[in-house]
């Protein structure tokens, strides 16, 4: 499966490397440069990690961080397929995430 992981910090990190160990086929960005995953693709933005994912999953900082990692210059939905799953691991309230979703349903 192709993932694309955003967020690579303490929780972020293992959960890519365990993907990656899983078999799967692992693009990873992260906001601040020089982190990195064994055996994962890097990439530049959002926007390019997301390009071709069955799955992406966010495991950003707050509600800020997720909205520009999903809707900010070089965003996710900029190049997010049809029928691919947003996976959001971060910690941000339950109100945001449903705006956040739906926001995603009505661009495709």
């Amino acid at each position: 499966m192709r993932i694309a992981f955003l967020g690579l910090g303490i929780m972020g990190k293992p959960m890519a490397q365990n993907l990656v160990k899983a078999g799967h086929e692992v693009k990873v960005w992260n906001r601040s440069s020089g982190k990195s995953v064994d055996g994962a693709h890097s990439a530049s933005s959002p926007k390019e990690a997301a390009r071709d994912a069955e799955i992406v999953w966010l495991c950003v900082s707050d509600t800020k961080a997720v909205e520009e990692v999903l809707f900010g210059d070089d965003g996710v939905i900029d190049s997010l397929k049809a029928g691919a799953i947003v996976v959001d691991s971060s910690t941000i309230l339950p109100d945001a995430s449903l705006k956040f979703a739906e926001r995603v349903r009505k661009n495709g």
